[in-house]
Order: structure tokens, then C-alpha cells, then sequence
């Protein structure tokens, strides 16, 4: 049972025991447990996503939400809701989340933290933006475009923004 209240705490972002107190490794959060446990972190996803065989009427898996080109304007037909989830676990840097309006004005909605995931309460058609916040990290892109589509969407953020993979957010303490 601790091995799943710990597993359970990386997974949602806090962090347990660490393996290496003085380099605080793995690093908090999913991104860590994900590196550090594959097996735990596969088991909890399974388990917190509703698509463990044990659970039933599970969420059906997202589809992947591919970045826009250029920007666009959200379309203003608003339906049903559907979830759009920004996957930055194998990113160190922080990006700031944005809803564009079908007049083209942004609107602040928050953080996609560094390592972590972010799931927005959308509807069809309502692009949204991520913008960097400030990094020494190279990015192929530090502005991305996604438009939310009919169902449950998901942005992977590293593979759209050329963020390196596994990017640590911390460094670990160096020796003197």
C-alpha cells in the first residue's frame, strides 16, 4: 500500500521519497515517475485515465490534436464540451495557456507546468495558444496553435515545440 500511495503522489505532481535526496531524483511529478518507474507510472495511468479493465465505461483514449500552422481564430459554435489535455511531461520548460477568441483577443487560462499535464474543458473548434515562458532551452517553436476537435484531444507538447526530451527542469547540485 505505500508503494501506491507513493506512486499515486508522483503521479499527480508532489513527489514521495525521493531516491537521491541531495539531487532530489527522480524529479517531482509525472515526467519523473514516468523516467524512474515506467511500470508504476503505466499502471497509474491505466488507473487514473478510466482505461483500466477493472473500471468500467472508461473515457475513450484521446487523439492526438496536431499544431495549427499558422494562427487562427476559435470558431464561435459552441456544443458539447470535450477535453483537450496538453502532455508536457517530457518538457522542462513552463508554457502560459491561452484561449483565442473568435475576435482574435487572447485570453489568459493559466500554466502548463513544466513536466507535468494539463487537461482544458474546451469545445470543438476553440483554438488555444501556448506561449514559452522564458527558458536558456532552445525551442524549435515557442509559440504553438492547437484547435480542439469533436472528442477528447491531446497536444504533445515536446513533440511540437522541439522541446529535448527528458529536458531536466532542475539541474542536479553540482560538488565543491
Amino acid at each position: 500500500s505505500e508503494y501506491f500511495a507513493e506512486l499515486t503522489m508522483w503521479y499527480f505532481g508532489t513527489h514521495g521519497e525521493f531516491v537521491d535526496r541531495a539531487a532530489c531524483h527522480p524529479p517531482p511529478g509525472p515526467g519523473g515517475l514516468a523516467a524512474y518507474d515506467p511500470d508504476g507510472f503505466g499502471l497509474l495511468a491505466k488507473i487514473f485515465s478510466g482505461t483500466h479493465p477493472c473500471l468500467h465505461e472508461a473515457e475513450p483514449v484521446p487523439s492526438r490534436v496536431s499544431p495549427l500552422e499558422r494562427e487562427q481564430f476559435s470558431k464561435t459554435e459552441e456544443t458539447v464540451e470535450v477535453p483537450l489535455q496538453f502532455d508536457n511531461r517530457d518538457c522542462g520548460v513552463a508554457w502560459s495557456l491561452f484561449w483565442l477568441t473568435p475576435e482574435g483577443e487572447r485570453l489568459p487560462y493559466g500554466k502548463v507546468e513544466a513536466q507535468s499535464t494539463y487537461c482544458q474543458q474546451t469545445f470543438p473548434g476553440h483554438v488555444w495558444v501556448l506561449q514559452s515562458a522564458p527558458s536558456p532551452v532552445e525551442l524549435e517553436r515557442k509559440e504553438v496553435y492547437y484547435m480542439a476537435a469533436d472528442g477528447s484531444g491531446l497536444a504533445s507538447v515536446a513533440a511540437d515545440t522541439g522541446c529535448p526530451a527528458r529536458l531536466m527542469q532542475h539541474a542536479p547540485p553540482t560538488s565543491t
